[in-house]
């Protein structure tokens, strides 16, 4: 994935995740940080969602 245009979003419907999901993917994440390289890109389990539709890059 690449970085948007900076003056564009990213424009999506998404439903978000239980934090019972999200605590998981916490533990599961801080696990595989240790023995993953730098090239990973980790995302916040607060901030972990199901898209259900991209609607592309919107000015």
């Amino acid at each position: 994935m690449t970085d948007p245009a900076p003056d564009t979003a990213r424009v999506f419907v998404a439903c978000e995740v239980p934090a019972e999901v999200q605590r998981t993917i916490r533990e599961i994440t801080d696990k595989l940080k240790v023995t993953s390289g730098d090239d990973v890109r980790w995302v916040r389990p607060d901030s972990v969602h199901v898209t259900l539709k991209f609607l592309g890059e919107v000015p």
